[in-house]
């Protein structure tokens, strides 16, 4: 009885579930019957919908009776034409149109609707006044998202050739807090009024839209700003980020610096993305003024050096993006490994650490405090290192038992073969400045050029090159001393000459 009475409960249970469903999918299909003309999906509750619309030239009626959660226009045939009452009164939260001719468009065209939150258009085309036109229209007063991605302009005979223009944008978006802008070129007349557009993004990304300048410090509740493929932008004065006391996220990428920017200053950076530019070297202390970095991107550059003090007073550095095709010698200093061992790296599978004794002193440093499981310093070495000329310096026997080459070697196999024995070749006391010799200035020029061909990552090197730098000054100021004499001499002969006569 008992279990009969268990049987006839589950299956009630069970029939109530299909009956619950069977009137929620009846509602949830009601909403879509009314959209044939598009791909129409529930959304949440089953009070809302997704409207996916495609190859049209005209914009279909919508229901009133429904949220649209999102309405996106997609591959349409020829220019589309929206009524001036097709989306009045309706509830959007997203507008999109991909793949679409939208010259036949005018200020009437999205005219209230209500809640527009997301607004976007790409790979379309336009025409020149859109943005004077169309974001008048009072739905987007309380538009927070735009993005406008890959668009073309059609010109017409009356239309000189403008386009569109930032400060305009962000006046009529006051409320805006995230902008995308893509392949879209901008103008690049800036507003001659006081004004606080743009105060409220959070969100700035802008990627080859060829406009000349632009000051970023005015945006100052920015949390994320992306800055790719415009190196027009980044001078030292636009690259002030002192004043955005929230950013978090900065990325320079493809720009063509040859430098890291040197108005770099943030109390709030927590990641900073400089790949694919052209820098070389990352000199000592090169980030001192971002405390909170996190997260430092350098993929794709072309970096022959990173000193070893490149990350002091990164106190909270934790990862390390360094990939770098075609490199068998890692242009980070192993020293780096013993000041930061928590310290993530990420590089090409092929690029290996150089083969000297700083990386000696690393080991023997781990197995004295017995970090030998230390998981970050264990994978980076775990395929060994690359031998260079380097390392020669310090192979124990003549016979060279470990040759040159690309190929990367065992660690145990540099332990047995490497003689460090002198202090010039470890790591030192971390973050303390390289002391610089100053040249006479009649040999600067040659020194300069001297210090360029001997940059090295060994800091023997870096020690006997200015022991070298030492002995080029003495050596000068000797000459210089050997030729005040020779003229004293001569002097007091011409006067001995001059007294006989």
């Amino acid at each position: 009885m008992v279990i009969r009475f268990y049987c006839r409960s589950f299956n009630s249970i069970i029939l109530l579930f299909y009956l619950i469903s069977f009137v929620y999918g009846e509602q949830q299909s009601k909403l879509c019957l009314e959209q044939p003309q598009c791909d129409c999906e529930d959304f949440g509750d089953g009070t809302s919908i997704l409207l996916k619309c495609y190859h049209l030239t005209y914009a279909p009626s919508f229901s009133t009776n429904v949220k649209h959660e999102e309405v996106q226009m997609d591959t349409c045939d020829g220019p589309v034409r929206i009524g001036d009452k097709t989306f009045a009164d309706l509830t959007i939260n997203a507008l999109r149109f991909r793949l679409c001719n939208l010259t036949e468009l005018n200020e009437q065209s999205f005219s209230k609707i209500n809640s527009l939150e997301k607004f976007s258009i790409e790979n379309s085309t336009i025409k020149p006044q859109f943005p004077q036109t169309i974001f008048n229209a009072d739905s987007f007063q309380t538009l927070k998202m735009l993005s406008l991605k890959n668009i073309n302009y059609i010109y017409d005979g009356t239309s000189d050739k403008q386009k569109i223009n930032l400060d305009y944008l962000l006046e009529q978006l006051p409320l805006l807090i995230r902008l995308e802008i893509k392949n879209v070129v901008l103008d690049d007349q800036s507003s001659s009024r006081p004004s606080d557009y743009g105060r409220n993004l959070k969100h700035l990304s802008l990627t080859n839209t060829k406009q000349s300048s632009l000051q970023f410090d005015r945006f100052i509740n920015l949390e994320k700003l992306i800055i790719r493929n415009n190196p027009q932008l980044l001078t030292p004065s636009s690259t002030n980020i002192s004043n955005l006391k929230h950013l978090q996220y900065l990325a320079l990428e493809n720009n063509q610096l040859k430098l890291v920017p040197v108005g770099l200053r943030s109390t709030s950076l927590q990641e900073l993305d400089l790949s694919s530019n052209l820098i070389e070297d990352i000199d000592e202390f090169q980030f001192e003024h971002l405390p909170q970095l996190k997260i430092l991107h350098l993929n794709n550059n072309p970096i022959r050096n990173i000193h070893k003090n490149a990350f002091c007073s990164l106190e909270k550095l934790e990862r390390l993006y360094i990939h770098i095709q075609y490199i068998f010698i890692s242009p980070l200093s192993n020293c780096i490994l013993l000041y930061k061992p928590t310290l993530q790296i990420q590089q090409h599978t092929h690029t290996r650490p150089q083969c000297d004794c700083s990386l000696l002193q690393i080991i023997e440093y781990l197995k004295q405090n017995n970090l030998n499981n230390d998981e970050h310093i264990k994978k980076y070495l775990k395929h060994g290192c690359t031998v260079t000329n380097e390392t020669m310096k310090y192979v124990k026997t003549h016979h060279q038992q470990i040759q040159k080459s690309t190929m990367p070697i065992p660690i145990a196999l540099l332990e047995k073969n490497l003689y460090c024995n002198d202090e010039q070749d470890k790591c030192g006391t971390p973050c303390q400045h390289t002391p610089k010799i100053l040249i006479l200035d009649s040999l600067s020029t040659e020194t300069n050029d001297h210090h360029s061909s001997q940059r090295t990552h060994s800091p023997r090197n870096h020690s006997q090159h200015i022991i070298q730098q030492q002995n080029i000054s003495g050596k000068s100021y000797a000459n210089k001393l050997n030729v005040n004499k020779n003229i004293k001499d001569i002097l007091i002969i011409a006067t001995i000459v001059i007294l006989l006569k």
